[in-house]
């Protein structure tokens, strides 16, 4: 029967400081309650839900060009909104907009349409 030795491990001190994150940057998600990220003929913002006024927390805009000049869409969702309001969707090439609620609340789906269309 052989004889169960104890090992010891040796950790070395680690040469980082500790990192300490204050209440206010963590419920801030991102430097300065905003975060930009672009791609190829789109744009994706986020936002921290607690910075913003109107409830916002991601706003993706898509383009025509690799320039990114002429903007095609803009889709928007939200959240802890009093109206109910998840998402909404603005189509720069039909000039339309779509509006998508909470369930239970009546018009959970709206959509608006420019003069153009109504005519």
């Amino acid at each position: 029967m052989e004889e169960v030795i104890p090992r010891k491990f040796l950790f070395l001190r680690s040469w980082v400081s500790s990192i300490v994150v204050s209440e206010k940057d963590l419920e801030a998600r991102f430097p300065g309650g905003r975060k930009v990220t672009h791609y190829r003929k789109a744009k994706l913002e986020r936002f921290s839900p607690t910075v913003t006024k109107d409830g916002i927390v991601s706003r993706l805009t898509t383009y025509k060009d690799l320039d990114c000049t002429e903007v095609t869409g803009v889709k928007e969702w939200y959240k802890n909104r009093s109206d109910g309001l998840e998402e909404r969707n603005f189509n720069k090439l039909e000039n339309s907009t779509a509006e998508h609620f909470k369930p239970g609340r009546a018009f959970a789906l709206l959509c608006k349409l420019s003069a153009e269309h109504t005519t």
